[in-house]
């Protein structure tokens, strides 16, 4: 099979790494204000990971995300300034 993009983090304070499960097939990550939060694309879906607890959250049929003021997510299918969904 062919190989699948994946994120992971990095500590630069005890030096450990660990891979985020449930990031196959990721792609353009953004870090939310805080944090606490990272949202990439994949597979025709936009996907927020919540870095406490591992959850994540998907949202079907979205290819574009950004992080709003307040910490709330914009997801889009159509690019840039083209929002369908504000979400979170």
């Amino acid at each position: 099979g062919g190989r699948s993009t994946r994120l992971w983090i990095h500590s630069f304070v005890d030096g450990t790494t660990r891979e985020l499960a449930g990031t196959d097939d990721a792609q353009s990550p953004d870090w939310s204000f805080d944090s606490r939060r990272l949202a990439f694309t994949a597979r025709r879906s936009v996907k927020v990971i919540d870095l406490d607890n591992g959850g994540i959250t998907s949202i079907p049929n979205t290819s574009y995300v950004e992080w709003a003021t307040g910490n709330q997510i914009l997801a889009s299918s159509g690019g840039p300034g083209r929002w369908s969904i504000g979400l979170m």
